[in-house]
């Protein structure tokens, strides 16, 4: 797995790669989607496997689709989706830190592209 461009990978055809989420302070709901194929949270730790068996393939552009959804009671102060390779090493890092001053979103979209070699 390498990074192309912040948000951007490229993995071999047979690599498989781990989507962590992580919310400080506040409740979140996270769900998602690569190419419209469902992505399964665990419930124990906000995190997804994205395996070669939900990628296109070969030579294809794979756009992972991941949204996060707040609770209007107790938003989060800052989020980070994390990117990490089979061997569980921090690949790339998209992350928000909320100003407390500043109405919160109740909700952040999160677009990473794969292209598969």
């Amino acid at each position: 797995m390498r990074v192309l461009a912040p948000g951007m990978f490229e993995l071999r055809p047979d690599e498989r790669f781990t989507i962590r989420i992580d919310c400080v302070g506040g409740a979140y709901l996270a769900f998602g989607d690569v190419n419209s194929f469902d992505l399964k949270f665990d419930d124990q730790s906000p995190s997804v496997d994205v395996t070669p068996a939900i990628l296109a393939g070969p030579h294809s552009v794979n756009r992972v689709r991941l949204h996060l959804v707040f609770s209007q009671d107790a938003p989060p102060q800052s989020y980070f989706v994390t990117a990490l390779d089979e061997d569980n090493n921090t690949v790339d890092t998209t992350n928000a830190i909320f100003q407390p001053a500043r109405q919160r979103p109740y909700r952040v979209d999160v677009e990473l592209v794969v292209r598969v070699q």
